[in-house]
């Protein structure tokens, strides 16, 4: 596993579509957004990903100001997102308000909340809901 800066890839999950799309998403948004990098730095939390539709499993690893995606959800993921790829790829899209909270009155955040709602998208382990914002705000591409 070559050093990519703070976000790589395991070996094994370098061939996951899932995996890439994540990894570069939050690349991408550091270079575009280096303010967001304080979102990064002090980050523990090891998030389950589920993509039913596609039958494929990653862990995020937010360990040490670095992203790590490996193949499979680990034991220890503190949080699993259950959801299709397309509702995960709409989580990018979401917009994060100053009070560091998802804006659920736009499209994007309304078209998330109805997933939510309808059951399309599951999370389990929302102690760590307060983390899992600081995540959303990594992968957000919305300005």
């Amino acid at each position: 596993m070559a050093d990519e800066g703070p976000v790589r890839i395991t070996p094994g999950a370098e061939e996951s579509g899932l995996a890439n799309m994540v990894a570069d998403l939050v690349r991408q948004n550091l270079e575009a957004h280096p303010e967001r990098s304080s979102a990064l730095a002090g980050l523990d939390l090891w998030l389950g990903i589920d993509a039913t539709d596609v039958e494929l499993g990653l862990t995020l690893v937010f360990e040490g100001g670095r992203l790590t995606v490996v193949d499979g959800i680990l034991p220890r993921a503190e949080v699993v997102v259950t959801a299709t790829s397309d509702a995960i790829l709409d989580m990018s899209l979401v917009r994060i308000g100053r009070s560091g909270l998802p804006v659920l009155w736009d499209t994007a955040g309304r078209r998330l909340a109805g997933r939510f709602l309808r059951g399309e998208l599951r999370m389990s382990g929302v102690g760590a809901a307060g983390r899992l914002m600081r995540v959303m705000r990594l992968l957000s591409v919305a300005e």
